[in-house]
């Protein structure tokens, strides 16, 4: 409202005013009218600085439009704007939320390429959590992998739910050089074991998995 108020007064609204009514949009969870004010922005002939794209994003991603909110990264790097963290965090947790988890691999190439030419300092430790409802292993004659009707040893089969987070920390932060980690029983619905905490140590870094 404010924003259009500022055209009664003779007032034309500029890149910052965008900006705060974007990031006004993306914290009432109306990711439309942010992209709606973003292309106004462009029809006035305004250039959307990282802040417009971010808020945006974020917008995007808070609404599980994660084809939108890469859509928009995209954008904001032809337009020469360069992404920060909240970009990338915003882009990376749409994908996250709701899209393919391949998909999330672009903006951590992006943010892995910017951490080595020392755009956005440098990752000192990392730690994630995954909480998913992990079915127990598949029943002998189902349709499945061998070595999930019959793993090898205890907590094998659960791997398979936490290797896409794996390789999104070996994409962000290298190959580990060392690597640990202990299973636990805490439902005895799900035999033999159903959490795992592992500890990764990366060249510059540790980073730890739960």
């Amino acid at each position: 409202a404010l924003l259009f108020e500022m055209h009664t007064h003779g007032l034309a609204p500029d890149v910052i005013s965008f900006s705060a009514a974007i990031a006004a949009c993306e914290k009432a969870g109306q990711w439309e009218r942010a992209l709606a004010l973003l292309d106004e922005m462009r029809t006035r002939g305004l250039e959307p600085n990282v802040i417009s794209f971010s808020s945006a994003i974020s917008a995007c991603e808070k609404a599980g439009q994660w084809e939108r909110a890469l859509a928009l990264l995209d954008e904001m790097q032809a337009r020469g704007r360069a992404p920060n963290v909240i970009s990338y965090n915003s882009a990376i947790a749409a994908c996250e939320k709701a899209g393919p988890w391949g998909r999330a691999l672009a903006p951590l190439d992006a943010v892995r390429a910017r951490l080595d030419e020392g755009a956005i300092g440098r990752v000192v430790s990392a730690h994630c959590t995954h909480h998913e409802v992990v079915p127990p292993p598949p029943r002998p004659g189902s349709e499945a992998d061998d070595w999930r009707r019959n793993p090898t040893h205890d907590g094998g089969w659960m791997l398979d739910v936490g290797v896409h987070w794996a390789r999104a920390l070996r994409v962000l932060l290298g190959e580990p050089t060392s690597c640990s980690a202990s299973v636990a029983s805490l439902d005895e619905a799900l035999p033999p074991c159903d959490t795992l905490h592992g500890w990764l140590r990366f060249e510059h870094c540790a980073a730890a998995a739960t």
